[in-house]
């Protein structure tokens, strides 16, 4: 499938909405990294989010809180993920998609229906 130009700005424009205009790539292979876990019915934490991508600790922190409520520069994140803590240990968490995060992966599919 080929994006015509047009196309690809309503996309990337519609992304960039959901994401915030410094949407990193590094931030966009986390969310889809998520998205995945979740289109599974996978239980994902954030120490498997770093091995899966094969990011250092600090990355991945830093890019699902700008994914989740505050982003590390102290401004609101994005908010299409949530941490939740885990009830046997609540130092790990795992990752959810917000009812935001699920409406930008059915923007993702609908954009790009071939991402498996």
């Amino acid at each position: 499938m080929y994006f015509t130009e047009s196309k690809q700005l309503v996309f990337f424009t519609k992304l960039q909405s959901y994401l915030g205009d410094s949407a990193q790539i590094e931030r966009i292979k986390v969310f889809l990294c998520i998205m995945d876990a979740e289109r599974h019915s996978e239980t994902l934490e954030v120490n498997d989010v770093a091995e899966r991508l094969d990011m250092c600790s600090a990355s991945t922190s830093r890019n699902l809180s700008a994914l989740g409520d505050w982003h590390y520069r102290q401004k609101e994140g994005s908010k299409v993920i949530t941490l939740v803590p885990m009830l046997s240990d609540r130092r790990r968490k795992t990752i959810k998609l917000t009812q935001k995060g699920r409406d930008l992966a059915d923007l993702i599919n609908t954009y790009l229906p071939n991402i498996k």
